[in-house]
């Protein structure tokens, strides 16, 4: 899972802001932050040597969400944090987009790819058994978890635009600290707004109502980093990374890691 939150063309200075949670099991390896030349990634996974989110220096943002389903997802299908690194690589946001529209759905669990840079954000929804679609977000305030983009099964991106919609107008980087406590949001939604899993689902009822606050900490799976990063007309502006659960983990700026 992941929440990211995007505020397109609402804060003076920055036209394009990504405030994201890594959600995995604790039990999953994992590298830290790092550069790869004119790319910065918030972590490499260990397992598949993916990634979850990364920005290039001249301003392509990309980040992944899966698609939920109550079935474990199928080992043998490609990594999804592959997807990310190959979007990085292409450089644009259109050669991004012709990426994904060559994808066969089928190769890959369910994931929601988003990517954007100072001149427009886009989200694609890769799910096999239907076609890629590819959607241009509007200006404002999008939050994409693990399904559409106003899914009623994810209450936690309800309050997650809100939060960040009624801040969103603020300029950067006082916006920063802003959404800094709304990715470290340990609030849960009213039982009668947590989807119950159906039988035979892969996780529990208590469970699944766990993973509906912005910050997760269940217990074998939660929240594991989280990124802040803004996008100028010039290029990436701060790229910022916590290494643990921004509620007890201070984001810190990745510029340093270059030194």
């Amino acid at each position: 899972m992941c929440t990211v939150i995007v505020l397109w063309r609402t804060s003076p200075g920055a036209p394009l802001i990504l405030a994201a949670n890594r959600d995995e099991l604790y039990a999953r390896p994992t590298d830290g932050p790092r550069w790869e030349g004119d790319v910065v990634v918030s972590g490499v996974d260990q397992v598949s040597g993916g990634t979850w989110m990364g920005a290039t220096t001249a301003g392509l943002i990309v980040a992944v969400t899966n698609q939920r389903t109550h079935a474990a997802p199928d080992p043998t299908r490609r990594s999804r944090g592959a997807v990310v690194r190959a979007a990085l690589a292409a450089g644009r946001r259109d050669a991004v987009r012709d990426l994904v529209r060559a994808i066969d759905p089928t190769d890959y669990n369910g994931f929601n790819l988003i990517f954007g840079d100072a001149t427009g954000v886009e989200v694609a929804y890769v799910h096999a058994g239907a076609p890629v679609e590819v959607h241009a977000l509007p200006q404002g305030v999008s939050v994409i978890a693990n399904d559409r983009i106003g899914s009623p099964e994810f209450p936690r991106a309800d309050l997650a635009a809100a939060r960040a919609g009624a801040v969103a107008g603020r300029p950067w980087p006082a916006l920063a600290t802003d959404l800094a406590g709304v990715l470290a949001d340990h609030t849960l939604p009213p039982p009668e707004r947590t989807p119950v899993p159906p039988p035979g689902a892969f996780i529990t009822a208590e469970t699944a109502r766990l993973v509906q606050a912005v910050c997760i900490h269940a217990p074998r799976y939660g929240t594991r980093s989280a990124t802040l990063a803004a996008v100028g007309d010039d290029g990436l502006r701060d790229y910022h990374v916590s290494l643990d659960a921004p509620c007890r983990s201070p984001l810190v700026d990745a510029r340093r890691l270059r030194r």
